[in-house]
């Protein structure tokens, strides 16, 4: 990976893939459906997203489960 990715949600929100606890990824790998809720399909004043945005976060959240099982399986070849 080029350059590590940033967690964009949650309580690791802002953080580096690297720095996030194991225990986290597997969580999030286990338990998040990449598509998001509807509640996540508004904006703020209550319009709803675009089709565009919306599946923009879901290829955004597919994408950090994929670095997290890559993450994950970098761990258990180094022993981590």
């Amino acid at each position: 990976m080029s350059e590590e990715m940033i967690c964009h949600f949650g309580k690791h929100e802002g953080e580096r893939m690297g720095e996030i606890p194991s225990g986290y990824l597997r969580w999030a790998i286990e338990n998040i459906d990449p598509v998001p809720l509807p509640k996540y399909r508004k904006n703020e004043d209550g319009t709803s997203k675009s089709i565009e945005e919306v599946n923009q976060m879901e290829a955004d959240m597919r994408s950090f489960l994929s670095e997290a099982e890559d993450e994950l399986k970098r761990r258990e070849e180094d022993g981590e």
